[in-house]
């Protein structure tokens, strides 16, 4: 059999570097659009996108022609590019990525319960932390969190309460 059949959903979490940034709704707007041309360009599409004021959150499927890694630089590169043209109003300081990213697969199964969690990201920071979040996210996904001290959560807030699970 000579064809080859490929899908990989892949959710991104890019957070900035910056403690103290703050990503305003002006300046998601202009991230969004250049997040959804960066994906067109690598051959990937975004099924959906969100974020809070410190970092986006980007469910898309995964070109066969390129690794995850080199599509999550080209995302970090493309949208701070956006300052060299400016796209970005003047007063807005410079966007500065962390250098690490997290990424995760996505089973068909899972599509709709993640795109719901992504596009509701700022009313889901109003009970969580991005770092627990991000911690139960590897948790979730069985990465390796050793080195950091896991939180949970009681109350009618277990783990992904949202419906991730």
């Amino acid at each position: 059999m000579k064809d080859t059949y490929f899908k990989l959903c892949i959710h991104t979490i890019l957070y900035l570097n910056n403690d103290e940034f703050v990503i305003n709704s002006e300046l998601k707007k202009v991230l969004y659009n250049k997040f959804k041309s960066a994906l067109t360009d690598k051959k990937c599409e975004l099924l959906a996108i969100g974020g809070s004021d410190n970092h986006i959150h980007l469910l898309y499927t995964q070109s066969p022609f390129v690794s995850v890694h080199e599509t999550i630089l080209y995302l970090k590169d493309n949208t701070m590019n956006c300052y060299k043209n400016q796209d970005i109003p003047a007063d807005i300081p410079d966007l500065a990525w962390s250098d690490g990213y997290y990424a995760y697969s996505v089973s068909e199964y899972m599509l709709e319960k993640v795109q719901k969690h992504i596009e509701n990201q700022e009313a889901f920071h109003t009970q969580m932390t991005f770092e627990d979040e991000m911690l139960n996210l590897n948790r979730l996904h069985n990465v390796d969190t050793s080195e950091c001290e896991y939180k949970e959560y009681k109350e009618n807030f277990d783990v992904f309460h949202w419906g991730y699970t």
